[in-house]
């Protein structure tokens, strides 16, 4: 019994709760980049089944909507990036000892902090557009008709 929760406060201390649901996160925008990119190879205008840009995707044609993945999969680049750079910094200082783990216990905090800041960030950085769509369909399509 103590062998094993050894391991589980070892596996805690490597990768804590916060860093796995930011990597969710990060896998989460990978998937709708990916199942974007299935619907437009199997030719299916993804963006306009899913309302993304009702407005200005007439007026496109053809061309935004074979990209319309591109941008989320730069997204995803900037989340994963980010927390694998946080989870990093968080791995060298802890070095794999469990008493490291109380001193820099800000780290996840502080790397989901910043994803969210820069998830609702309302600048023109990290693909406005596409964060503005994925809080919109977040947040909003419950109450849609």
């Amino acid at each position: 019994m103590d062998e094993r929760w050894a391991q589980e406060v070892q596996s805690a201390a490597t990768f804590p709760l916060p860093f796995r649901v930011l990597f969710l996160l990060s896998s989460g925008v990978l998937a709708w980049a990916t199942n974007l990119h299935g619907l437009h190879l199997y030719g299916v205008d993804g963006p306009n089944i899913l309302r993304l840009d009702r407005s200005t995707l007439p007026l496109l044609g053809l061309n935004r909507v074979a990209r319309a993945h591109r941008p989320i999969y730069r997204l995803f680049l900037h989340c994963a990036a980010w927390t694998l750079s946080i989870w990093f910094i968080y791995r060298y200082l802890t070095l794999r000892h469990v008493e490291h783990v109380d001193v820099f216990k800000y780290l996840p905090a502080v790397g989901a902090l910043g994803l969210m800041v820069g998830l609702v960030c309302p600048f023109d950085v990290l693909e406005l557009r596409e964060r503005e769509k994925f809080l919109s369909c977040v947040f909003f399509s419950s109450f849609s008709p």
